[in-house]
């Protein structure tokens, strides 16, 4: 008898047997990250198993497929709102929540390990480097105010703006409080351009003009304005001697 034929008048057997292919599957998967690591497993593999974390007991294998075809790499799935995930076949709602917070499970991971010991950013490579951390897998514009002591480490990395991919707007006030509130001594000012471009725009120079100014009048030093850009590249208004309070105004 055919299998086709044996599917059409037995279907439970059908379904049963490809409940236990599935299972398999999934089984020879988990060995193989368990053995050799995530990063022996393909992009569509890699999405399949943490699919399978939140769909346990379906085949995950087809719906992997179908999102790198239409995002067309895994940091794209993964950079994509719940909202778009769950239109496809497959996922849910637990489902695109997992997926969507890859990205911030990465930069909590990153930051967890620049965090302890506190770090000294008292260069503009070591600030850059920290910062990497920070805005790892960031599409839109983000702007930081990183609080240190008067050693320059780090008590605490202020989000204090989250935009778009070419705008962030900064609330002075904002960055002040945060200052304030974790009694720094400095401030070291850093956000991101994801589009690439390392030069500062007019208002990148304005902003940091007022905000060295503002905060130089309740003593606490700006001690450099960085921009990162995706690739790792930094510019640093400090070894450019963009940071005085009487520059561009």
């Amino acid at each position: 008898m055919s299998a086709r034929k044996q599917e059409l008048e037995h279907p439970g057997d059908a379904n049963t047997s490809d409940t236990a292919f599935h299972a398999c599957h999934r089984q020879r998967l988990n060995q193989r990250l368990k053995k050799s690591g995530l990063d022996s497993l393909a992009e569509h593999e890699v999405l399949e198993w943490l699919l399978q974390l939140a769909i346990p007991r379906k085949d995950t294998k087809a719906t992997a497929h179908r999102l790198l075809r239409a995002f067309g790499s895994f940091s794209s799935v993964v950079d994509a709102q719940s909202e778009e995930l769950m239109q496809f076949e497959g996922v849910g709602k637990s489902a695109a929540l997992l997926l969507s917070t890859v990205p911030q499970l990465c930069r909590r991971y990153q930051r967890s390990i620049i965090d302890r010991p506190a770090p000294i950013l008292d260069t503009a490579a070591s600030a850059a480097e920290y910062m990497a951390a920070l805005l790892l897998g960031r599409r839109e514009e983000v702007f930081y105010t990183i609080c240190l002591d008067n050693r320059c480490r780090v008590i605490f990395p202020a989000l204090v703006s989250l935009g778009s991919v070419t705008h962030a707007h900064v609330s002075t006030r904002k960055v002040v409080t945060e200052a304030l509130r974790h009694k720094a001594a400095h401030v070291l000012l850093a956000h991101n351009h994801p589009a690439g471009s390392l030069q500062p725009s007019d208002a990148d120079l304005r902003l940091t003009h007022h905000l060295v100014t503002t905060l130089e009048s309740i003593e606490i030093r700006v001690v450099d304005h960085v921009i990162l850009a995706p690739d790792g590249a930094f510019f640093s208004f400090a070894q450019h001697g963009f940071l005085s309070s009487h520059g561009a105004g």
